[in-house]
């Protein structure tokens, strides 16, 4: 019997109704599937269930059709089911830390999100279909490894923020320049190579070099294997390069 028993039947039985009414939260329980019960919640708005070992999801996990908020990062999900394109609803999905190595058309359904967190995964492509969430203001696709990304991204004209660190990418599509929303870009060393100069109009761009030391960050923690080269805030491409080649010396 999982341990954390107790604790989930004590907090699915406080999201009926209460205090907690609309939100549940069973990170970190252990779980290798969902609980039944759960599905009965349909009027979950906010569901937490980050650090458990959920390799799949019940096909009917779309009766919670009333969902905003979904974390489902640091699990072993490698697909979704088909009818997880039904949560219209949902604003907010993490997906980090999992095995997906496609994308799922389903997600490409979910018309309403707004921010989609897709970094530590095994992507090494993404379909045109990602192009539909026209609604998008944030995509992060850091630590996977992506060789490209498809020129459908010039649809998601709401997007405000796109991290592409740490992947096996050369070159950016000329259709994020089409981006008007776009006020931060963030990559790393590997992409300046091919670095276009539509990128000097990027509001915010930040570029991490690959290093061994420790850098101190704003919580006092230290981060191994990542500093911070650069944040230009609004500055011509010519200063840019000036500074990297200075820096590089």
């Amino acid at each position: 019997m999982n341990d954390h028993t107790k604790e989930i039947k004590k907090r699915i039985k406080e999201a009926r109704g209460g205090e907690n009414s609309g939100f549940l939260d069973l990170s970190d329980m252990r779980l290798t599937e969902l609980p039944p019960e759960v599905l009965e919640l349909t009027h979950l708005k906010d569901f937490y269930l980050e650090g458990n070992q959920l390799a799949t999801l019940p096909e009917n996990f779309s009766r919670l059709e009333n969902l905003e908020f979904l974390d489902l990062s640091e699990n072993s999900l490698t697909t979704l089911p088909e009818s997880f394109g039904q949560l219209m609803k949902l604003k907010e999905l993490h997906l980090n830390d999992n095995q997906f190595t496609t994308l799922p058309y389903s997600i490409c359904q979910l018309m309403k999100l707004k921010k989609l967190r897709l970094d530590d995964n095994q992507f090494t492509t993404l379909p045109d279909s990602l192009g539909q969430l026209v609604k998008l203001e944030i995509l992060i696709l850091d630590d996977n490894q992506l060789t490209h990304i498809p020129n459908s991204v010039g649809a998601l004209m709401n997007l405000k923020e796109l991290s592409l660190c740490n992947n096996s990418l050369t070159t950016l599509p000329d259709k994020i320049k089409e981006l008007n929303s776009l006020h931060k870009l963030t990559l790393d060393e590997f992409q300046l190579l091919n670095l276009p100069a539509w990128v000097r109009d990027i509001k915010c761009l930040s570029i991490y070099k690959n290093g061994e030391e420790e850098t101190s960050t704003r919580q006092g923690q230290t981060r191994r294997g990542h500093r911070v080269l650069a944040l230009f805030v609004g500055i011509g491409l010519a200063a840019l390069f000036l500074f990297l080649n200075n820096y590089f010396k």
